[in-house]
Formats: structure tokens, C-alpha cells, sequence
């Protein structure tokens, strides 16, 4: 999720974040749990997310299904769990639908596999067409277009993500190998989540680095992470490259709140060191979102 000094939509969990935000997501473990959290779980979890440069504003819901085989008595988390489940997102541009499969086999590494379908409605960049690489296709080269087509798209995504913890401070380290296909006029096309051009047929990578503070974590879920973040986005075929930094927060300010569980906010806000689409370098972004124990 990102921002200009004009801030028009506040709506976004993210993406993920997933979630959060074309630029990232903000992630932690669940909470605190006992032994007694070995098994099985279903989780239900929502999010609505926004972000400005670029403007885009999204639901994200999903179902998880959970079998956690291992637990850390010295980190009070899940150490090793296989997990399944699917998602749906819509936004005013596209709707998703994805399924993922995730191993965690120790608490220092995360594998996940997902699948996704897009179906492009035609308006607000989705779907968008450009004929070269060196076509401006930041927020104010396309706010005036209307040439989207109605389109369906096509990922695969590979998620390898390291972590570890001393103390006070987590280091999180996340790969996002991705392979799409598009079915519009092209010969490149404008991916929405990473705001980027893709031909199809293309892949994409994505890291992204996060340090952590994590102020403090209770039981029940409860948290408050905060600290900075890079991310580098390489596109394959334009031969993109896109640099950010800035600072993210991570809040869970109750166990519960109104029947849902783990009620958190999500916030980002950066610079653009290196990106060919926007001038405007400065972004900012927010996403709030709960779980559903079943």
C-alpha cells in the first residue's frame, strides 16, 4: 500500500502485507499458543486494503486449514506446520482467486506454493496494454487512460521465506518467484500488485528484507512489530528494476474484538530509490484485518 502528500484512498489487510500492499505485505505468527495449540485449526481471516501512487483499494478473504506437528517452547510459536487454503480478492480493477499449499518443517523456514487466477474487469489499469518497456506507466501516465480490456491472467508462485529472532529483534528475509500468463492484446501488460510490465509468458522476482522490533507480544495474539524494510522487484522480460525502502508497523492491540480474533493494523510508508514509473517518489499504506477461529 502507498501514498502521495494527497492521500484519496484509505482502504486496504495485504495485500497481505499477502497482504498488505504493490508493494509488500506485513506478516507475524498467530501469537503466543501452548502445547495445546499442536493439531489441527481452520482459520477464516479478512482484510480490506488501500494504497496510494499507485491508487488501489482491495478486499482479501480466505480459509485456512492448519496442521501444526511442532511448537517452540524457547519463541512461544508454532516451529513446524503444513498449511492449505484458499483466497479471493476483488478490487475495482481485478478479482483473484488462489490457492496455496505452505510447509513450515522448522521455525527459521517458511516454503509456499500458490496458484492464482485473475479475471480483469476492464476499468481502473486492469487490464492495460503497452507497446515497449520505455512506455510511462505510473499514476499519472495512466489516470487518464480507458483502453483496459476485459482479460483473465494466470501465476505461479514460489514464496521461500527465512526468519530468525534474537532477542527483542526478528530478521525476515522473503523471495516472491513468479511466472504469469496474460490473454489481452500486449505485447506487455500492467501487473497491478507490483506495479509493474510484464509480457506473457514472463516471470518476476521480489525480495524483500524486514528487521523487526518486536515491542512487546502477549498471549492471545496481542503484538507490536515496527522497523524498516527494502524491497527489489526485477521484471523479466522489460527488464524493470524497482527499489523501495522505508518503514513498516505491525499492531494487534487485542486478543479479540466484536467475535473476531486478532484484530490488527498494517501500515507502510517509503521512498522510491529506483522505480522508472513514478515521479512522485514518496508512498504510504494501510490495511486492517481479523481472523475467525472455527
Amino acid at each position: 500500500m502507498i501514498m502521495e502528500h494527497r492521500l484519496r484512498t484509505l482502504l486496504m489487510p495485504a495485500l497481505a502485507l499477502h497482504a498488505l500492499l504493490c508493494c509488500g505485505t506485513v506478516c507475524a505468527d498467530d501469537g503466543a499458543k501452548d502445547k495445546e495449540g499442536l493439531g489441527r485449526h481452520v482459520l477464516l481471516h479478512g482484510d480490506m486494503l488501500g494504497r496510494v501512487n499507485p491508487e488501489e483499494a482491495a478486499f482479501v478473504g480466505g480459509l485456512n486449514y492448519r496442521y501444526v506437528y511442532g511448537y517452540s517452547e524457547r519463541h512461544h510459536a508454532e516451529s513446524a506446520y503444513w498449511q492449505t487454503g484458499l483466497t479471493a480478492v476483488v478490487s475495482p480493477a481485478y478479482g483473484r482467486a488462489s490457492g496455496h499449499l505452505t510447509w513450515l518443517p522448522f521455525i527459521a523456514l517458511s516454503l509456499r506454493v500458490q496458484g492464482d487466477y485473475y479475471r480483469f474487469f476492464g476499468r481502473e489499469r486492469g487490464l492495460l496494454s503497452f507497446n515497449s518497456p520505455t512506455d510511462a506507466f505510473g499514476e499519472k501516465a495512466t489516470r487518464d487512460l480507458r483502453d483496459e480490456e476485459v482479460a483473465h491472467g494466470q501465476r505461479l508462485l514460489f514464496q521461500p521465506t527465512l526468519q530468525g529472532k534474537v532477542g527483542a529483534l526478528i530478521l525476515r528475509n522473503q523471495t516472491d518467484l513468479a511466472y504469469y500468463r496474460f490473454s489481452g492484446r500486449g505485447p506487455y501488460f500492467l501487473e497491478l500488485e507490483y506495479y509493474t510490465l510484464l509480457k506473457d509468458g514472463d516471470h518476476l522476482v521480489d525480495n524483500r528484507t524486514e528487521l523487526l522490533y518486536e515491542w512487546w507480544k502477549e498471549l492471545g495474539g496481542r503484538t507490536l512489530l515496527a522497523g524498516p524494510y527494502f524491497v527489489l522487484t526485477h521484471a523479466g522480460a522489460a527488464r524493470i528494476t524497482q527499489q523501495r525502502i522505508g518503514g513498516m508497523l505491525y499492531w494487534v492491540p487485542r486478543a479479540s474484538f466484536l467475535g473476531l480474533d486478532r484484530p490488527r493494523i498494517q501500515m507502510k510508508a517509503g521512498y522510491c530509490i529506483r522505480d522508472p514509473s513514478f515521479a512522485e517518489k514518496l508512498f504510504f499504506a494501510l490495511g486492517v484485518g481479523f481472523d475467525f477461529d472455527l
